[in-house]
């Protein structure tokens, strides 16, 4: 189903974007800013068990994760200070 804000993506970025798609990003961005926070998306998108959740947004996790801990360990020390 196509909404007034799919309809203004796809004229002006040419991307293909569905209420579905909405959604998945939405939990995304929250994640993002929130890791760990798996039970709040579940409520949220009205996920019935947690491993639904953690099924779709885990593997996005863990790639924030070690972007993260690469930032970390390859960061010059005494600019920490």
């Amino acid at each position: 189903k196509e909404t007034a804000l799919s309809a203004v993506i796809l004229r002006e970025t040419g991307i293909d974007v569905n209420p579905h798609l909405f959604r998945h990003l939405a939990g995304k961005r929250y994640l993002e800013r929130n890791p760990g926070k798996y039970e709040v998306v579940r409520r949220v998108l009205g996920h019935k068990r947690i491993d639904t959740t953690l099924n779709f947004y885990t593997r996005l996790e863990n790639k924030w994760a070690l972007v993260e801990y690469d930032k970390t360990v390859s960061s010059n020390p005494s600019r920490r200070k």
